[in-house]
């Protein structure tokens, strides 16, 4: 065997490849934007599981009345707005003939739009999940620690501000 060509670096017993600045700047800087961005990403996966499987909706026929957060929390996903809804000036009733049919039933839902909403409720809390595990990686590191505390809490405090601009 010739022993004058090396081996690659990857080869060697004992020691760790060199990682490229730009990777590691990369690495940085994916750590930051995700802390930044976390507390967002972790609000719009919960509301949108929760919107999926229609919570935030009231359904007298059924007996359901929905809980006034979910009521503001998806409009706030939705429309970006925290404001109640406008409520609807009721038109005049036009009469209805005595040989009207009842409203239609709403169709029941197929297999596949059930395993659609399943799977759909699955991406959000795997979203989250995530998202956590991310963050717990990136406060692992003691260097960038307090930096990413900051992040977070100004990525959670970002949007509450842009809201209150109006």
């Amino acid at each position: 065997m010739d022993q004058s060509v090396p081996k690659p670096v990857h080869a060697r017993a004992g020691r760790r490849a060199a990682r490229p600045p730009a990777a590691i700047a990369l690495r940085r800087l994916h750590g930051w934007l995700g802390a930044f961005f976390a507390p967002t990403i972790l609000f719009f996966a919960a509301s949108g599981v929760l919107q999926v499987y229609d919570f935030h909706k009231s359904q007298p026929g059924r007996g359901y009345v929905a809980p006034s957060i979910l009521v503001v929390i998806a409009r706030l996903h939705k429309d970006q707005d925290l404001s109640p809804p406008k409520a609807s000036t009721p038109k005049a009733a036009a009469p209805t003939p005595k040989s009207a049919a009842p409203a239609p039933k709403a169709r029941p839902m197929s297999l596949g739009q059930m395993l659609l909403k399943a799977f759909a409720a699955a991406a959000g809390v795997m979203l989250a999940l995530t998202t956590c595990i991310g963050l717990y990686l990136a406060l692992r590191s003691p260097r960038d620690r307090s930096l990413t505390v900051a992040l977070f809490i100004l990525g959670g405090l970002a949007p509450i501000g842009l809201l209150l601009l109006g």
